[in-house]
């Protein structure tokens, strides 16, 4: 069975019954349209996350170019967190497989985190998690690509890519600080323990790697995956993250500051208000969670529901009506 990065090499992806190669369909033009909004820094970032996919390792000179990408993608992310949240849950980027787009997110998710918590090297943070996942692709596109995975071998195979991860960026020891490698390999790890690959818990997980822990499973629960029947809408993700803390898996501290970030109704949702009214969530209100500014009726009006005590969000809305 072929690796993920072979098939990546050579352009092409197999069908789910995992024999035959088939060229990348043509996508559809309303696809493409909604390609055009996405930043173009954006795509020069995945087109990075492409090259590095299908490298067997990261090399020191492919770092510095994933580096000067994730400083142009911080740019516009940080002139404008929300542009980049209605990114994250809106935009359609073609791409090999939804892993490539997986990490783009979460390097803009991560950053946005720990720039709020007062970390520092925010351009390192988003590099990192542009390449956060690449283990990922040494195992076979079929386990990846191929539906619902019920039994435990192949189980155990998912749960040992962040080893995989860790070979890949062998090369960057010494520039890249080791707690950064360190909070790659523990993106799946939980503070209870219940993790993988090693059942960490504790203080054992870096400040970073409960960062990733949180930007990964929202961006992966709120986006469509083969190994599922359907995605969580983000106020639908934003509560199971919460339950998440209450259940001591992930970091409270870090959760609040993604909250206040963007909201309980993350910025890019579409909402209903109790007026009828569908709106767009467009910023958060620090220390307001459910309390958001919404733009509604063709964008004309917006509403800071701070300062309309006689409005409320009424529930979360998959139809956008702008």
């Amino acid at each position: 069975m072929r690796r993920m990065t072979d098939l990546l090499r050579a352009g092409k992806k197999t069908k789910r019954e995992g024999v035959e190669a088939t060229e990348v369909e043509e996508k559809p033009a309303t696809e493409k349209a909604e390609e055009a909004k996405a930043p173009s820094r954006f795509h020069s970032a995945l087109n990075l996350i492409r090259e590095a996919c299908s490298r067997d390792e990261i090399v020191p000179e492919l770092w510095r170019r994933i580096t000067a990408a994730a400083e142009a993608v911080l740019e516009d992310v940080l002139i404008s967190p929300e542009t980049a949240m209605d990114f994250i849950l809106n935009a359609t980027i073609e791409a090999e497989s939804y892993v490539h787009i997986h990490m783009l997110n979460l390097s803009i998710l991560s950053s946005l985190i720990w720039k709020e918590l007062g970390g520092g090297e925010v351009a390192t943070v988003c590099a990192i998690g542009m390449i956060h996942d690449i283990g990922i692709f040494d195992l076979p596109w079929d386990l990846i690509h191929g539906g619902p995975i019920s039994d435990p071998d192949s189980r155990r195979s998912i749960e040992e890519h962040p080893r995989h991860t860790l070979r890949r960026l062998e090369p960057l020891k010494g520039t890249i600080p080791d707690e950064m490698i360190k909070a790659v390999y523990q993106e799946h790890e939980r503070i209870d323990g219940s993790g993988y690959p090693e059942g960490m818990g504790g203080e054992e997980i870096t400040p970073l790697g409960k960062i990733i822990q949180v930007a990964d499973l929202f961006e992966a629960i709120t986006h469509p995956r083969p190994y599922r029947e359907k995605h969580m809408e983000p106020f639908e993700a934003m509560c199971h993250i919460v339950r998440e803390v209450k259940e001591g898996r992930l970091d409270r501290e870090v959760v609040k500051r993604f909250i206040d970030l963007v909201s309980m109704y993350p910025v890019g949702s579409f909402v209903e208000l109790s007026d009828g009214r569908i709106g767009k969530v467009i910023s958060a209100t620090k220390g307001a969670p459910f309390r958001p500014r919404v733009a509604v009726e063709g964008k004309t009006e917006i509403i800071d529901l701070m300062e309309r005590p006689d409005l409320y969000i009424r529930r979360q809305t998959s139809t956008p009506a702008l």
